[in-house]
């Protein structure tokens, strides 16, 4: 659950910096592929029906801390680093229009999530309505190519 967390928690941020990202971000002549490009998260904003649990985060990612998803050929790797410590995991994909369906196995139990997505110049964002599956928010979190 924790791989999903971090996925649904990425998300949120790339939505947000598509909007408030720089120029040279916007505008780099074409999109990054989605596929086979290393996604590193820059943010997340997430938004709940108790104002209370509102939160924003900025990332920098470091050699201690990053958070990074790569998709290719089926496969999505997700790669944690807290505290210096790599947790690396996968799972697999498909992709249909703007929606990215992804299937984590862990820990025994196989989780489902399609979420939209989209891309400006080389800014990823993930948007994840967490009440499709009982939270209380909405999480857009957004990761830069590279």
């Amino acid at each position: 659950m924790k791989t999903l967390y971090y996925f649904l928690n990425a998300t949120l941020l790339v939505s947000l910096l598509a909007f408030t990202g720089c120029s040279d971000d916007d505008d780099d002549g074409g999109s990054t592929p989605l596929e086979g490009t290393l996604w590193t998260e820059t943010g997340s904003v997430e938004t709940c029906e108790d104002p209370a649990d509102n939160d924003t985060d900025v990332l920098t990612c470091t050699a201690t801390e990053c958070y990074t998803i790569r998709l290719a050929n089926g496969t999505i790797t997700f790669t944690d680093i807290e505290g210096g410590v790599t947790e690396t995991s996968t799972g697999t994909y498909t992709i249909n229009g703007n929606i990215i369906t992804v299937t984590i196995v862990e820990d025994g139990v196989t989780t489902t999530l399609a979420v939209p997505y989209a891309i400006s110049g080389n800014i990823l964002t993930i948007t994840v309505d967490e009440r499709a599956f009982g939270g209380s928010c909405t999480s857009v979190t957004t990761y830069r190519a590279g």
